[in-house]
């Protein structure tokens, strides 16, 4: 009964705080959600509403670019040297190899702006048409600048882990080293209680003996004066 709020009751202050910042967290994933879900359905609309008129600008450049490489095969100096002609084929290259990316890297979120619309080139849709590559050349640039800080990272982090490595390696050879003299020290120890152990038992050894011979000269002279009394009880008296 005491787990049920009555009508009226209020929560505690925290509870509330922090059942309010989650619902928050909750709103605000949603709507990312449905910002990504919108993003990628308007995607997938113009890439089906787009994908004829770009495949067709697309066959128009790959074949304007397969003539000119055929002009640049034949297209020679004596000389060594480029001439007039050769140099135009090559802007002319370069200018339809920026086309290609263009029809190839354009934005999947934006209405496609043709290369080659119906009614010509208008200066607001040649405007367009820049503003697009800038977007795409931005992106370009981007997509480099992450691939070198990428590689720069997985650089540092080889060069980390060959650092971390090379300095475990020294930390267990010292180790080892001072292993191997703790353990000769230990050696050395044990040897030195050893030969003091082989000493004292020395000396022990030879107190013994000591005491054996003492003792024994003991015994073999009381037995002599104990011969003496009895071959002559009274000195005193002659015979």
């Amino acid at each position: 009964r005491g787990c049920w709020q009555k009508k009226g009751s209020k929560l505690p202050e925290e509870v509330k705080k922090a059942k309010e910042k989650e619902l928050e967290e909750v709103k605000i994933k949603l709507a990312q959600d449905e910002k990504e879900r919108k993003k990628n359905d308007k995607a997938k609309k113009y890439a089906i509403k787009y994908k004829y008129v770009k495949f067709i600008e697309k066959q128009k450049v790959v074949r304007q670019m397969a003539k000119i490489r055929k002009r640049l095969a034949k297209t020679f100096s004596k000389d060594g040297q480029e001439t007039q002609d050769e140099t135009k084929l090559r802007e002319r290259m370069q200018s339809l190899e920026a086309d290609l990316e263009y029809i190839t890297k354009f934005p999947c979120n934006r209405k496609y702006v043709s290369l080659f619309p119906t009614g010509g080139v208008t200066p607001e849709h040649q405007n367009r048409i820049d503003s697009i590559r800038a977007v795409i050349g931005q992106s370009g640039k981007d997509e480099n600048n992450e691939k070198n800080n990428k590689k720069n990272n997985e650089k540092n982090k080889e060069k980390n882990k060959e650092k971390n490595e090379k300095n475990e390696k020294q930390e267990m050879k010292e180790h080892n080293t001072d292993d191997f003299f703790t353990e000769v020290q230990d050696s050395d120890s044990d040897m030195d209680h050893k030969d003091a152990d082989k000493d004292m038992e020395i000396s022990k050894n030879e107190g013994v003996q000591e005491i054996k011979s003492k003792f024994k000269f003991k015994s073999k002279f009381k037995s002599k004066s104990k011969f003496k009394s009895n071959s002559n009880p009274n000195p005193n008296l002659n015979p």
